[in-house]
């Protein structure tokens, strides 16, 4: 797949060229068009990072609430935008991968095993005591 000044790339430009001609919102067609495809490379590498530390957050139980479940959550409700009206896609799966992450940021998974179990009784406890950057971290973890 090569753009208009010859780049090629690979499928995901053409994913996103067939999400902005199956627009289920004009507005996020628009913006796929006029911003994230101009700026396809340096977009590409921050979604890239954002995915695997998803996956990371889920594979070693870090920040489960925070990463998997909140970061999560907002990258599948960008998928739901971009694909729901494409021809030939499942659009029933993307509310069921949404409510998936859902459960993981309500249900403070991290905290059975991983790092989460390790970090979770270290912050137990002290929050009436605990400064803005712990009450945080008590959040993510």
């Amino acid at each position: 797949m090569f753009d208009q000044e010859g780049h090629c790339y690979g499928w995901l430009y053409g994913w996103i060229w067939t999400e902005i001609n199956n627009p289920t919102f004009q507005w996020y067609a628009t913006s796929l068009q006029s911003f994230f495809l101009p700026h396809f490379v340096g977009m590409g590498l921050p979604v890239f990072i954002l995915e695997i530390a998803v996956g990371f957050s889920l594979l070693t139980d870090t920040s489960v609430p925070l990463v998997g479940g909140l970061l999560g959550t907002a990258l599948q409700i960008n998928l739901l935008l971009g694909n729901y009206s494409v021809p030939g896609e499942w659009f029933w799966t993307y509310p069921l991968l949404i409510v998936s992450h859902l459960a993981l940021l309500m249900g403070r998974a991290g905290r059975v095993f991983g790092v989460d179990a390790l970090l979770a009784p270290r912050f137990a406890g002290r929050e009436e005591h605990a400064g803005v950057i712990e009450r945080l971290l008590l959040h993510a973890v």
